[in-house]
């Protein structure tokens, strides 16, 4: 669908966190999606997903990727982190960078064996966010930053607090979320995508989520003077983004 609607070679910026093994859909125009606790066919789908993405990205385009590893039982942590890293490196992405999005203390009590030992399991209080780039494929794409309109620059240039997420790559944002509030489960912080969009694009780049939800990302690129694509399925979350924007982005 995307790569019916977007040209190739366009977009700087991808950022999302799509459905994953582990977590339930609860929305019934998530049907077409395979079974989220069937670990490999999950990530088949994903890896499609992926390579679309890598099509749509100009060169040295970045792909953000918002995923944990979840529970599952006795068979142990889906292993998530590790599969999106394999597949996307698979199709041709390098792994730039791991960000840990720390998202504060769990609501939910110690589970498993506690308070006795061995069989104790840990609060979820963090997620992964990773970066991965597309590279250079054509010299003659590379946009040299000098190249770039000075006003561009000026509008895009980053600020002490960057030097700071840069330093340390573990982001301590809090969990809270307008999306949740507004009746989708599962959505990041404004924060979170604020850092990323600022980090790997200019001002009127293209920033796209393949599964937009509640819109965040959207929101953000177009907040921070991006270009801000979403797509949807979800008529309930649709109806959510048209809460959120006045006007812009597609969905």
């Amino acid at each position: 669908m995307m790569d019916a609607v977007l040209p190739r070679s366009k977009t700087a910026l991808i950022v999302t966190s799509p459905p994953y093994p582990g977590v339930d859909q609860p929305e019934p125009d998530y049907a077409t999606f395979v079974d989220p606790k069937d670990f490999n066919s999950s990530h088949d789908f994903l890896k499609e997903v992926w390579r679309v993405c890598y099509n749509l990205l100009e060169d040295l385009g970045r792909l953000c990727i918002n995923i944990y590893d979840i529970p599952s039982g006795a068979a142990g942590m889906y292993p998530n982190v590790a599969r999106v890293q394999r597949d996307c490196l698979d199709i041709g992405f390098v792994l730039r960078e791991e960000f840990i999005w720390a998202k504060g203390a769990s609501y939910s009590p110690p589970s498993g064996s506690f308070p006795m030992p061995k069989g104790v399991l840990a609060a979820n209080t963090f997620e992964m966010v990773l970066v991965f780039q597309k590279p250079l494929q054509f010299s003659q794409r590379r946009v040299d930053p000098s190249k770039i309109h000075p006003e561009v620059q000026a509008a895009s240039k980053l600020g002490s607090d960057a030097h700071g997420w840069l330093m340390d790559p573990v982001w301590h944002i809090s969990a809270e979320r307008e999306g949740r509030k507004l009746g989708h489960p599962f959505t990041y912080p404004d924060e979170l995508v604020e850092r990323l969009v600022k980090l790997y694009t200019y001002t009127n780049e293209w920033v796209v989520d393949p599964f937009v939800g509640s819109g965040t990302t959207a929101l953000v690129a177009e907040k921070l003077g991006r270009i801000g694509y979403g797509f949807e399925l979800s008529d309930k979350y649709i109806a959510i983004c048209e809460k959120r924007f006045a006007k812009g982005s597609l969905f």
